[in-house]
């Protein structure tokens, strides 16, 4: 009786663990495609590394090394005409290329959770010049970004500086003609 009663326990348990391996498995797969929930802390630090970017970029702090921590050691920033600045020493060269009296605003930043951490974009609007030169100049669409989550915190993998699309011919309007004359 002891026998057959060791023997049902272990079919139990072979069971019990096969299942949970499955529904383990499927749970793993589901979590690859689908984007894990960001959290209100995760949504206000991806916020305040856009904020340091604009600060970063403007300043050339530490030679352009502030701004390159605010990637990944293999990320990379795309400009508006495709080209492509990677690793930390070439994203520090970004920052202090920048052109003088130059304030980047960075606003209506939407982020979305994704399979690999966060996306997000924003608009773009450059404040040139100072005084009464100063003036304000939305530069392309604005970002679009891949976020990661490292050991330092959300950083960028990637930031696109998406370009604004060509202008689209405007339909030839005219004023409205004045109503005819009503007969005499």
């Amino acid at each position: 009786m002891s026998k057959w009663k060791t023997l049902l326990a272990v079919v139990l348990t072979a069971g019990v663990c096969t299942r949970a391996t499955a529904q383990a498995q499927q749970a793993g797969e589901r979590s690859a495609s689908q984007p894990a929930a960001l959290t209100a802390l995760d949504y206000l630090e991806i916020q305040q590394l856009v904020n340091r970017y604009a600060h970063a970029i403007d300043t050339c702090a530490d030679n352009g090394y502030e701004y390159a921590r605010l990637y990944t050691p293999d990320g990379v920033y795309i400009s508006q005409n495709g080209d492509r600045w990677e690793g930390p020493d070439k994203l520090a060269e970004v920052s202090c290329k920048r052109r003088l009296n130059v304030s980047h605003l960075i606003m209506n930043l939407v982020i979305d959770p994704s399979p690999a951490g966060a996306t997000g974009k924003c608009y773009l609007v450059l404040v040139t010049g100072q005084g009464a030169q100063q003036r304000f100049e939305r530069l392309g669409v604005g970002y679009e970004d891949v976020y990661v989550k490292t050991a330092q915190g959300w950083r960028f993998k990637s930031r696109h500086h998406v370009p604004a699309p060509p202008a689209a011919a405007a339909p030839n309007r005219q004023a409205p003609s004045a109503p005819a004359a009503p007969p005499q």
